[in-house]
């Protein structure tokens, strides 16, 4: 990006509603193991994505 860009973005007002960056950071979970995403997907299909 370039340094007018940055400034551009700097000065955007996120409003009330957005966390920090650093409040983020520190409640960051890690990513949950490959193994479980098929189950999740499943359970999904199953009672969200029902058609």
């Amino acid at each position: 990006m370039i340094k007018e860009d940055q400034q551009r973005v700097s000065e955007v007002d996120l409003g009330s509603a957005t966390f920090l960056t650093d409040v983020l950071t520190n409640h960051r979970l890690p990513e949950i193991p490959a193994a479980y995403v098929n189950m999740i997907e499943k359970g999904w299909m199953e009672h969200v994505a029902k058609n």
